[in-house]
């Protein structure tokens, strides 16, 4: 493989870092890499807030995120960016929706995302290590007043970077057949399904406990109704260990907490000019 091909198969997150500083010239350049990602007609709608100082580094910790932001020499923050491109619009008296055209907010977001993993992919290069944070989502608010984000710039997600204390461990993912379908999506059967996984994890399944066995039903309930708490007790009643899926949505990114803030999360986008978002069109809590 080509070096190019080598750092894509061999990336993982990092989350242990150095306190070794990045220098000012890899910065740049890792930057500029990502001004060469792609973007929908060119547009750019995004905007990187550069945090390296400490007490703003230590600010993510306070708000329960990832302790490890707080010792990551070097923290990006993507934002879809409406404001600049709206100002120089009325600069020039162009017509501008993109703040009230959900296509536009389909792509920016891809935009961000292309961009942050561009620089991902550069600092992987030149041997920095990253990690996505997606958890900003649940302090969107406190983002925008803490980094002084104008009306119309909404963060996305948070790229922790810095210099690994080891080297990665590279997580096991599916295989292309089990993602990659010719012409048309193949349907496919449950043991398929069940072996694709089962080749990702290995089986990394862990002991049912009363307690996990208790917050299961409590999501099950929340999520699906009583009737559905019978059929997955008898289920739990027939097998000693927590299943991979089980684990994933039933203990860690809960099914009734993820889908919980729906409401939430749209004014927040209501509020920043997204008028597609408007609250009558959410559904009832």
């Amino acid at each position: 493989m080509n070096e190019t091909l080598q750092v894509l198969m061999n990336r993982g997150s990092v989350r242990n870092f150095t306190d070794e500083t990045i220098p000012e010239k890899t910065i740049q350049t890792i930057l500029q890499a990502g001004m060469h990602a792609a973007s929908g007609g060119n547009l750019q709608p995004i905007s990187i807030i550069r945090i390296e100082a400490e007490e703003n580094r230590r600010w993510f910790v306070e708000q329960n995120l990832q302790p490890f932001i707080g010792t990551a020499p070097l923290n990006l923050l993507f934002c879809i960016d409406y404001h600049r491109l709206k100002q120089w619009s009325k600069a020039h008296k162009a017509p501008f929706v993109m703040d009230k055209s959900f296509r536009h907010f389909w792509i920016s977001f891809q935009d961000v995302i292309i961009c942050a993993q561009t620089i991902e992919t550069a600092a992987n290069a030149l041997g920095i290590g990253s990690v996505y944070i997606g958890t900003t989502v649940d302090i969107i608010p406190k983002l925008q007043k803490k980094f002084a984000l104008p009306k119309g710039v909404v963060p996305v997600v948070l790229l922790t970077m810095g210099y690994p204390t080891k080297p990665p461990k590279i997580a096991p993912k599916l295989s292309v057949d089990a993602v990659v379908h010719r012409e048309q999506y193949q349907r496919c059967s449950d043991d398929e399904v069940n072996a694709w996984y089962d080749e990702k994890y290995a089986n990394r399944t862990i002991p049912l406990s009363d307690k996990h066995r208790e917050q299961i039903l409590s999501v099950v309930r929340e999520t699906e109704g009583e009737e559905a708490v019978a059929d997955v007790e008898q289920y739990l009643q027939s097998i000693s260990e927590v299943s991979m899926p089980m684990r994933y949505f039933g203990l860690h990114y809960v099914a009734n907490w993820m889908a919980r803030d729906n409401t939430d999360i749209m004014d927040i986008l209501y509020d920043n000019g997204l008028i597609w978002a408007h609250r009558e069109n959410h559904p009832a809590d």
